[in-house]
């Protein structure tokens, strides 16, 4: 396994004191082919979901229900995706193994892939970059990564992903008060991006109004995905109806 995110960065050291960095779950990924390998290694030695699966189906998702062994406080989650389904080709496993690197016995991610995942983990994943918004957390790991690593540079090894990850580490620039380590491209659609930005941050119901619309967009945009995946994915329009014919789903669904 590949560790990612907050564990990644506290096997390499990233951090002066352990406690800057509050971790949900251990995630690490895997090849495609030792995925479903992983899977069952774990539930056969105990580990078993967190919570009930609240989507239909995880077809399409990026990583495995969140697992846990008993008695044990971390939950792990298992990856095949780092990103969603759209950029899997630019920036996947086969991509980030070549250069992960080797610390206390662990897998981990070079710290120009460890600089991008951090900021497309929000960009993109969670949708930051249509929000227009930064996570902290997230912010906060790109400034401590763009001191072992070129931000401008990092940002440059990516096409289609350059625009979202370079007006992340403009934002990160703003909030942390222009500190060297963070220089980035200053090009006409980044200038714009960083308007938008600031004045979310002063104007609440100009981010509010934002926000409502950016959201409504997504969960359209989420339903016509579902139903075309039902139209022509014959495994994910299987595990549909079968969850739709499922009775004790119906009643769970209730108390959701």
């Amino acid at each position: 396994p590949i560790f990612l995110k907050g564990t990644g960065n506290l096997v390499v050291g990233l951090y002066q004191d352990i406690a800057e960095r509050m971790v949900g779950d251990i995630d690490f990924i895997f090849s495609k082919e030792d995925y479903p390998k992983a899977i069952t290694v774990l539930r056969d030695n105990g580990y078993f979901p967190v919570h009930e699966l609240r989507h239909i189906i995880p077809y399409f998702k990026r990583h495995y229900l969140r697992l846990k062994i008993k008695n044990n406080i971390a939950a792990v989650e298992i990856h095949n995706k780092l990103l969603i389904e759209k950029y899997t080709n630019e920036f996947n496993y086969s991509i980030v193994a070549k250069e992960c690197q080797t610390i206390h016995g662990f897998a981990v991610l070079s710290y120009t892939n460890k600089l991008n995942l951090s900021i497309l983990a929000n960009q993109i994943n969670d949708n930051g970059f249509l929000y227009k918004t930064i996570n902290l957390r997230n912010a906060y790991d790109v400034f401590l990564l763009s001191k072992k690593t070129n931000a401008k540079a990092a940002v440059n090894t990516l096409d289609s992903l350059r625009h979202p990850l370079n007006c992340f580490v403009a934002a990160c620039d703003e909030v942390f008060n222009k500190p060297a380590s963070l220089e980035y491209h200053k090009t006409s659609k980044t200038r714009s991006y960083l308007r938008d930005f600031t004045s979310h941050l002063i104007h609440t119901r100009k981010r509010k109004r934002h926000y409502y619309l950016i959201k409504n967009y997504l969960f359209i945009r989420e339903m016509l995905t579902i139903l075309s995946r039902f139209i022509w994915h014959k495994g994910y329009r299987g595990q549909v109806l079968k969850k739709l014919k499922d009775k004790n789903w119906y009643k769970k669904k209730e108390f959701s």
